[in-house]
């Protein structure tokens, strides 16, 4: 038991008072004189012990009536689970959902507006020497510190839904992280007010604090039904000139309606590229991929969206792409040079080819060029080495083509710095390519339809590839022996071609063949490093962007999305041959923004909504209530999402169990029973 007044209690020494006066009564002697003894007949007998009980027990009678009227004015309640009243507990933690689920409706309109409500009702029934800390799923740092009422009711007034997701067990952690040293040991109300969906309320990792007190405020949605577009992407990342593209879509349905004929629409650029539709079963994903073809270079800005109610924010979906204006190849030969490859580059405006002898090479130059070919070496030196898996690292792709008078040593120590197979000794042997890896990003799209018995390249002399423990290289190329004649190697961030045979005359007749053109072409175009097709709001987004340096420290980036009216300016890292952006929470609408360097288009990215707020699947109010029955999640109590309901449950817990009430009527009892004892005894 607890007393919300507690320093009435001294008047508990107002006892001493009856306690006096009845020592006294004990000593006073009354002297009667009698004119005649006959009259002592006419005077009721009474025994000393009588009269001994009856004063005692008025005594009691009165000393329990001052106790009981004290007790009263003390105020004594029996505290819920431990929490006392506002005199200790002068700090109270209120968490509000405002992620975009919380857009839906409930019975009182829009959950976000009925749980800022709750907010304010919660925190009117506290005195003005509360203090509060409120926690939001934007984390603000203007909130992560004790507020005075009013302060918070400006706050929670200003709050909006957020693109950014909190885990229930998060926001625990977070609120028993900021009174872990100021009020550690003190006891705590904290209110969660939100609608616990299942994907972000990982009740069961919770670990609560012995000395808080969590109240649950359950706000109950209408409809947990929602179509959404999950994500979108394309088989290969590079996207070439005037070849067709295939964009993958994932529509998902969280309903237990089915749903039918929903129109699927791809826009390029603000202008319509394609059409479809997509039926899909209850609680499924689907699938589908729209056509179209790029006719154009430049900065593509998509947009896919569906129609879907009430939940709208995720019927958008936004990616982009870069298709450069000139893609740059250097490539390194040996005397005489590669005359096949600078024919083939040379002639199409779409490639900046350049080419030097392997005795006069530019290290500074390759981080400029998106792939590097090093044609038939007869050594590779060790700086090359260096600067070559440098360079692959950084984004780079690069082509190995070994030569007859190839060192065999010094180019198995390139490969085995860039993380790539082997190469035996010549084999002079006569044979030929025998299988194509059609699924290859290489070689897809090249063919209408696959023959057999098609004559392909004939190898006169090779250096055999041994892939052996290199569980990442990809066969393009396979000969007859089923050793690679091309493979392909990913290291970091590029890409390492190795071919098994030189592409001079002497050597093959590949460069005389059909392949040899769409195999160098589509090498070159995929060489092209390119950025994500989206990016994710509410994450710390760390973003090449390899075709765009500052030229001095005073240039700044800026996101513009003309369409949102947004003009965001992202922390800039200048990197070798590049350099970053960081995009952190502050960005927070979605859509299509082009990165703005001198007042000028340099490359575009897409940011979208996290989708896990997409699933509107929430905990029900009895699923909270099994949880917080169990023996560990004692200090877990469960409300309704209501105004009456939460006013009278946290009235109970402000005040606990009123038993003033009580000793009031326990005063006048003991007073009724002293007038009785006097009068009848």
């Amino acid at each position: 038991m607890s007393f919300a007044n507690p320093l009435f209690l001294f008047a508990l020494f107002a006892v001493s008072i009856p306690v006096i006066i009845h020592l006294f009564n004990f000593r006073r002697y009354k002297v009667v004189y009698f004119s005649n003894t006959k009259l002592l007949r006419d005077i009721k007998e009474q025994t000393k012990a009588q009269s001994q009980l009856k004063h005692l027990l008025t005594l009691l009678c009165r000393i329990l009536f001052i106790t009981a009227l004290v007790f009263a004015f003390a105020r004594p309640f029996i505290p819920v689970d431990g929490i006392t009243n506002s005199e200790e507990n002068n700090t109270v933690s209120i968490y509000i959902d405002n992620s975009f689920s919380m857009d839906a409706e409930g019975e009182n309109g829009r959950l976000a507006e009925a749980a800022k409500n709750l907010a304010v009702e919660i925190t009117g029934m506290y005195d003005r020497k509360t203090r509060f800390l409120l926690i939001t799923n934007d984390q603000e740092t203007r909130h992560m510190h004790l507020l005075t009422a009013d302060k918070l009711l400006e706050y929670v007034s200003e709050m909006t839904v957020s693109p950014r997701t909190l885990d229930i067990r998060d926001v625990v952690e977070k609120q028993k992280n900021f009174f872990l040293n100021s009020e550690k040991g003190k006891q705590q109300a904290f209110y969660i007010i939100s609608d616990f969906q299942k994907s972000t309320s990982s009740l069961k990792l919770i670990k609560p604090d012995s000395n808080t007190v969590y109240n649950l405020v359950h706000m109950k949605n209408q409809s947990t039904g929602n179509l959404y577009i999950d994500s979108c992407w394309f088989e290969s990342p590079a996207r070439i000139f005037n070849q067709p593209e295939e964009l993958f879509i994932k529509v998902v349905n969280k309903s237990d309606q089915n749903q039918f004929k929903i129109p699927v629409r791809l826009s390029i650029n603000d202008s319509l590229k394609s059409i479809g539709s997509v039926d899909i079963e209850s609680n499924s994903e689907k699938t589908i991929s729209l056509s179209y073809t790029n006719s154009q270079k430049g900065l593509f800005k998509g947009m896919i969206e569906i129609s879907d109610y009430p939940i709208t924010y995720d019927n958008v979906f936004y990616f982009s792409y870069v298709i450069s204006e000139k893609i740059n190849v250097l490539s390194i030969n040996s005397v005489p040079s590669g005359k096949y490859i600078s024919t083939l580059f040379s002639a199409d405006d779409y490639f900046n080819f350049q080419e030097v002898s392997e005795k006069n090479i530019d290290y500074f130059s390759f981080p400029k060029n998106d792939l590097i070919i090093l044609n038939e070496p007869e050594k590779v030196q060790s700086g090359l080495i260096q600067q070559l898996r440098e360079y692959v690292e950084k984004g780079g792709s690069l082509i190995f083509i070994p030569g007859a008078k190839t060192d065999l040593k010094s180019c198995n120590d390139l490969m085995a710095s860039l993380n790539s197979p082997a190469y035996s000794k010549t084999d002079t042997a006569d044979t030929e390519v025998k299988t194509i890896n059609f699924q290859s990003r290489i070689y897809k799209n090249v063919f209408r339809k696959t023959e057999e018995n098609v004559s392909l390249p004939i190898l006169f002399s090779r250096m055999k590839i041994n892939p052996s423990g290199r569980s990442m290289t990809e066969t393009i190329l396979g000969d007859k022996t089923g050793s690679p004649a091309l493979a392909c190697t990913p290291n970091n961030k590029g890409k390492v071609y190795s071919f098994s045979f030189s592409i001079d005359p002497s050597s093959s007749n590949f460069a005389r063949h059909p392949l040899f053109v769409p195999t160098f072409y589509n090498i070159a175009c995929n060489a092209k490093e390119t950025s994500e097709i989206y990016h994710l709001i509410g994450k710390n987004n760390v973003i090449d962007v390899p075709e765009v340096e500052t030229k001095n420290s005073d240039d700044i980036f800026h996101l513009v999305s003309t369409e949102n009216n947004v003009d965001y300016i992202p922390e800039t890292r200048q990197n070798i041959g590049g350099s970053s952006i960081i995009v952190n929470s502050e960005l927070r609408t979605a859509g299509n923004y082009v990165l703005m360097n001198n007042n000028k288009p340099a490359y575009v990215f897409s940011f979208n909504y996290d989708r896990t707020e997409s699933d509107l699947s929430c905990f029900s109010k009895d699923e909270l209530l099994e949880f917080a029955g169990q023996p560990q999640n004692k200090n877990f109590k469960v409300f309704e999402g209501n105004a009456d309901t939460i006013q009278s449950e946290v009235k109970s817990i402000n005040e606990g169990i009123q038993l003033w009430k009580w000793f009031i009527f326990a005063a006048l009892f003991f007073l009724l029973a002293e007038i009785a004892i006097l009068r009848l005894l």
